[in-house]
């Protein structure tokens, strides 16, 4: 399969589902091949038991494209999806020809996050999944609560089980490609939300300078769901290099 004629599989992150994406899904949709992914533990799979590694949340993606007979892909990861986009290219990168990562680092214990990842799962033992998922959320948006899609992310996660979200925590706990950027051998473009209380810029940093063949696009007044709080910006951006990779394909 050429660059220019393949599809593009998101996935999407921590306590989310393929319902994340808004509308910016339809509107990539309207140029390009998208096909979205629940990850084990949520969503549409939220009965299933979450891996506790981001290798094996890796090798479900690779399993599962392959099942819809997608043998060639690229790949859209935001938050642990990026960090599992990350590990999924360096398995297999003869199936992964293009990647974006985004509002991602190579480190799954993110420095600067707004909080500690085993303060989160202490948190998540005390108040359950919900409370969580309203908590960690607000932190999502530019705006916090006052967000109005606030109100229906926070829902995504009503369905995961205690123990899915806590195996996603110790996943990206123990998660960290930082010295293996140099090996991703795709086209990547990194997308960052410049208020992202997520993951910090030194994280941003690290991929735009390490990984070879890199472009970066940072979203004003965005924070970790900036295709959220700016879609227009991150549509156009994330086209913009679909558009590049095909382009530089065919040349």
């Amino acid at each position: 399969m050429s660059v220019t004629e393949m599809p593009w599989v998101w996935v999407h992150g921590y306590l989310g589902s393929e319902a994340i994406w808004g509308d910016a899904l339809a509107r990539v949709c309207a140029h390009r091949e998208v096909v979205t992914l629940d990850l084990p533990g949520f969503g549409a799979r939220a009965t299933e038991l979450a891996p506790d590694g981001i290798a094996a949340f890796a090798q479900y993606v690779l399993a599962e494209t392959r099942a819809r007979g997608i043998e060639q892909f690229g790949l859209l990861g935001h938050s642990m999806g990026g960090q599992i986009t990350q590990e999924t290219a360096l398995q297999a990168p003869d199936r992964v020809l293009a990647a974006v990562l985004y509002g991602t680092g190579p480190v799954g214990a993110m420095p600067g996050r707004f909080e500690p990842i085993e303060r989160s799962r202490e948190r998540l033992r005390a108040d359950g999944v919900a409370a969580t998922a309203a908590r960690i959320g607000a932190t999502w948006f530019l705006d916090r609560e006052a967000a109005p899609d606030w109100l229906w992310v926070r829902e995504l996660a009503h369905a995961v089980s205690l123990e899915s979200a806590d195996r996603c925590l110790i996943a990206m706990r123990d998660w960290s490609r930082e010295a293996d950027l140099g090996c991703i051998a795709c086209p990547v473009q990194v997308v960052w939300g410049e208020n992202d209380r997520s993951y910090a810029w030194s994280e941003q940093l690290k991929l735009w300078t390490q990984i070879p063949q890199v472009s970066m696009a940072m979203l004003p007044r965005a924070a970790h769901v900036a295709h959220l709080d700016q879609p227009d910006l991150f549509v156009q951006t994330v086209l913009n290099f679909m558009d590049h990779v095909a382009k530089s394909s065919a040349a």
